[in-house]
């Protein structure tokens, strides 16, 4: 729910994110899909961006008086055990499991541009693997290839 107390957002099984006006008790018609099944979420920057965590991947979404859009989307190496979004939803601090007895803790810029920077919707980008490298990618990040 947004500070204001205006919206709310859900997720389906689905991946679904929708998000709702109180006061209406109405569904904004602009939805989206999350990268995988949804771990948390948080809303975050002054209720202007939700931030979502799904197995490895991290992603910032815009909210709009219409609805949600994707804006930026990372792909972690493991599933962290723990996400904390920064206060302007465009980062988050990490902890992330290492094969040492003391775990990682990172600051992650979701929309810095890097190496792993994915940007756009979800199913897009495992539409774009499947065509340029015959490969698939799965709502849990595994890639494997594709067999004819």
């Amino acid at each position: 729910m947004t500070d204001d107390g205006s919206k709310l957002v859900t997720a389906s099984d689905e991946r679904e994110l929708t998000v709702w006006d109180v006061a209406t008790r109405a569904p904004l018609p602009q939805t989206t899909r999350a990268a995988g099944q949804i771990d948390g979420m948080w809303v975050a920057g002054a209720g202007t961006r939700l931030v979502v965590q799904a197995g490895p991947w991290v992603q910032s979404l815009a909210l709009f008086p219409t609805g949600i859009a994707p804006s930026h989307t990372r792909l972690l190496a493991t599933s962290p055990a723990a996400v904390q979004p920064g206060i302007d939803g465009r980062s988050a601090i990490v902890l992330l499991a290492s094969s040492s007895s003391r775990p990682a803790v990172e600051r992650l810029m979701i929309d810095a541009p890097g190496e792993q920077l994915l940007e756009g919707e979800p199913e897009e980008l495992r539409a774009y693997w499947r065509e340029r490298l015959n490969l698939t990618l799965d709502t849990d990040a595994r890639v494997s290839p594709l067999l004819d």
